[in-house]
C-alpha cells in the first residue's frame, strides 16, 4: 500500500484531464470509494491479499485511462499524415492567391481570416507512445487535455471541411471578381489603368483563370477597377436582429418589410447599382 498516494495522486490528475462525464471518471470514484470503505474498517484492512487487490484495480484503471487517452489523442492531433496534409494546405497555390487577393476591399476577407484561424488551431502531435503516460497522464510532447478540446469531431474530419473551404472561397472569390468586373459600372474604370493591367484583366475575364504570376501590380489593378462599386458588410447577427424586430412569429410580408427596412438602413445614401453586400 506504499504506493497508495502516487496512484492517488495519478488519478487525481488525470480526472481533471477527462471530460467531467467520461465513464472512466465515474468508474475511478467507485473504484476510490470502495478501497477506502476497505482500508478504513479494521477487519478488513487486514484481510490477506488486500493490497494485491487494491493495486490490481488501480493497475487496471491506468491501463483503461492509457487506451482512452491514446483514442483521444489520435482523433484530436494531427498525426504523420494529416500534418502533410495541413502543410499542403499552408503552402497551397490557391490559399497564396487568397491573401494576396486580400488587399481588395469588395471580397469578404472574413472567410480567409477564419479559415487561417481554423487551420492554426490544429495541433500535430505524433511523437506518444503510451509507456509515456505510465508515470504522467498529460504527452510530454504536445500536453494534449481533452477536457479542454474545444471540438466535438475528429481533426482528420475537420481537415477534410477546410480543404473543401479553401476551394469553396477560391472559386467564390474568383466568381465574385468575375461577376463584378463584367458589371457596366466597372466597364469605365478599365480604362484608367495600364494597357498591361487592361490585358491581363481582359484575359482573366475571357479565360476565368487567375494569371500565373499574380503580382502586386495585377491586384492593385482589380483594385483600382473595382473601386467604383461599394462594399457594405452585412452581420449574420445584425441580420437576425432585424428580421426578429417585431417578434416573432411573423407573416411573410412583414418579414420582407422588415428585411427591406434594413437593405435600406446600411446602404442609405449610396448608389444602388454601385452597391455590394457582403455577408459576414
Amino acid at each position: 500500500m506504499q504506493d497508495l498516494g502516487t496512484s492517488a495522486a495519478y488519478f487525481a490528475k488525470a480526472e481533471e484531464i477527462l471530460p467531467r462525464e467520461h465513464p472512466w471518471n465515474e468508474d475511478v470514484r467507485q473504484a476510490r470509494e470502495k478501497i477506502l470503505e476497505r482500508i478504513r474498517d479494521p477487519k478488513k484492512r487486514e484481510e490477506p491479499g488486500l493490497a494485491k487487490q487494491v493495486q490490481k484495480r488501480l493497475d487496471e484503471l491506468q491501463s483503461d485511462f492509457r487506451k482512452i487517452y491514446m483514442e483521444l489523442h489520435a482523433k484530436f492531433r494531427l498525426g504523420v499524415n494529416d500534418d502533410k496534409r495541413k502543410k499542403r494546405l499552408l503552402e497551397d497555390e490557391r490559399l497564396t492567391l487568397l491573401q494576396k487577393l486580400v488587399a481588395i476591399d469588395l471580397l469578404p476577407r472574413q472567410q480567409l481570416v477564419d479559415f487561417q484561424n481554423r487551420l492554426a488551431r490544429l495541433k500535430s502531435c505524433f511523437a506518444l507512445v503510451e509507456d509515456e503516460l505510465r508515470q504522467s497522464p498529460v504527452c510530454p510532447h504536445c500536453s494534449f487535455k481533452p477536457a479542454t478540446e474545444q471540438r466535438d469531431r475528429s481533426i482528420a474530419i475537420e481537415l477534410d471541411e477546410l480543404e473543401d473551404q479553401l476551394d469553396k472561397i477560391y472559386e467564390g472569390w474568383k466568381q465574385a471578381m468575375l461577376m463584378n468586373l463584367n458589371d457596366p459600372s466597372t466597364q469605365e474604370n478599365l480604362k484608367l489603368v495600364t494597357p498591361k493591367s487592361q490585358e491581363r484583366i481582359s484575359k482573366f475575364i475571357e479565360t476565368h483563370a487567375f494569371p500565373d504570376d499574380l503580382s502586386d501590380d495585377f491586384v492593385h489593378s482589380l483594385a483600382e477597377v473595382l473601386s467604383s462599386l461599394t462594399k457594405v458588410t452585412a452581420r449574420v447577427e445584425d441580420v437576425r436582429a432585424a428580421l426578429l424586430e417585431g417578434g416573432s412569429p411573423v407573416t411573410p410580408d412583414e418579414l420582407q418589410k422588415r428585411f427591406e427596412q434594413y437593405l435600406k438602413k446600411i446602404t442609405k445614401g449610396k448608389e444602388p447599382d454601385k452597391v455590394r453586400i457582403i455577408l459576414e
